[in-house]
């Protein structure tokens, strides 16, 4: 297996932009649903500790779907098997969103399952892509995948042990950033129509969010 030279990140701007469609949007609106579903750990809080834990739920959210906005970049999601492989991905995070309200309980071991299934096809669909993004996803996997091992391990380890693991989840995360494994990568115009039409969504969550953090009552 090769790996593509650490060269920037390409913008392709001629690449025409295609409208979005509606496994785009539904998607969205999918990734939408977990986030707010954060506002439930952070209703009645018990400390500060609640929030930094739903920080962490948080960024292992927005990390992932930060990647399929890149994946959108790269390929068009028509075909039956991309079709299929995405629609398998919300499913993941829908399970994910479900999870939430008890990630650091019962929750735990379904969310990982979830994180894992989305990492898996984000993995896939990266390499159906026919320009050097097929060959760099390389380069960030084993962080993504290290993050759901730590995730994962979370699941089965009893508070107060189980939040390190999640800030070793996120830390791995951060870690790839910092190792520029973003290079390599090219992008088109579809990566910016993806976060477009996911914003006027992300209004409505703010609104969630500020709302429940109003009505958080401390001990």
């Amino acid at each position: 297996m090769t790996t593509p030279s650490l060269v920037p990140v390409t913008l392709i701007t001629e690449a025409p932009v295609q409208r979005v469609g509606t496994i785009e949007l539904f998607f969205d609106l999918v990734f939408v649903f977990a986030l707010t579903q954060l506002t439930s750990l952070v209703t009645h809080p018990h400390g500060p500790a609640d929030y930094g834990k739903a920080l962490l739920v948080f960024m292992t959210l927005i990390w992932i779907y930060n990647g399929y906005l890149w994946l959108g970049g790269n390929i068009e999601l028509g075909g039956e098997s991309r079709r299929r492989l995405t629609f398998a991905a919300m499913a993941g995070f829908f399970i994910m969103a479900l999870s939430i309200p008890t990630v650091f309980d019962a929750g735990g071991l379904p969310y990982a399952l979830g994180l894992l299934t989305v990492t898996t096809i984000h993995v896939l669909l990266f390499r159906t892509s026919k320009n050097s993004s097929a060959r760099a996803i390389w380069l960030v996997a084993p962080y993504n995948f290290g993050a759901v091992v730590f995730v994962l391990a979370a699941a089965f380890v009893h508070p107060p042990y189980d939040w390190p693991l999640w800030v070793a989840a996120v830390a791995t995360l951060m870690f790839s950033s910092v190792q520029t494994r973003q290079y390599g990568f090219q992008l088109s115009p579809g990566i910016l129509r993806s976060g477009k039409a996911c914003c006027s969504s992300l209004r409505w969550e703010k609104a969630s969010w500020r709302w429940a953090v109003g009505r958080a009552n401390w001990p």
